[in-house]
């Protein structure tokens, strides 16, 4: 493998050599004989470091263009920031918050009130109907209303997933909507037991 990159390198070399005869390279003899056909020496060496000054610098203003390392806090959200060497989190308020790409990571949640209503409940031809103690498919429009405790944000990041409504909620609320409409009968859910229910 090595033998064959010689050749290629060597290959690429001459195909140089060829085309531009009066200049020189860094890969030539620096004992070069005077330039044929009138063409100057070119000494490569003092445009290396600024050429490399310019990539390093080119790279980085691309870094921080598609990861900008300000990140903002929205009224009413809580962001927390995870230093991804040590493992420590930081909690802020609204504002904007310096997360520096590759060390550190920032989670935004929201302490607004949210709803969330289930699909498919609510109607007895649904996707996934409620079913009553008799055993009926019934229908119901419901709604319920959850907030973040924002004293525990940082214990939620380190124990719940990223999307608490989608994961945590949904489920939680799934099962114990289903579990205690299927303890009363129709009759009941829609007269003498609906202020318990709800």
């Amino acid at each position: 493998m090595v033998s064959r990159l010689k050749v290629i390198s060597e290959k690429i070399r001459n195909l140089f050599r060829k085309s531009a005869p009066g200049f020189a390279t860094e890969f030539e003899d620096t004992e070069m004989q005077a330039p044929q056909y009138g063409m100057p020496r070119i000494d490569l060496k003092p445009y290396v470091r600024p050429l490399l000054i310019i990539g390093v610098v080119g790279a980085a203003g691309y870094g921080i263009y598609k990861h900008p390392p300000l990140q903002s806090v929205a009224r009413g959200d809580v962001g927390v920031r995870i230093n991804q060497l040590t493992g420590s989190v930081s909690e802020f308020r609204e504002g904007s918050v310096i997360v520096i790409p590759g060390f550190q990571e920032m989670r935004i949640y929201s302490l607004r009130d949210q709803l969330y209503r289930p699909e498919g409940m609510d109607s007895a031809e649904g996707k996934s109907p409620l079913q009553s103690l008799e055993g009926l498919s019934l229908g119901v429009d419901l709604s319920v209303r959850y907030a973040l405790d924002p004293n525990k944000i940082t214990s939620i990041y380190k124990n719940q997933p990223a999307n608490v409504g989608l994961e945590v909620v949904e489920p939680a609320a799934q099962g114990v909507i289903y579990k205690i409409f299927a303890r009363y009968t129709v009759r009941e859910i829609f007269s003498s037991k609906r202020a318990e229910i709800q």
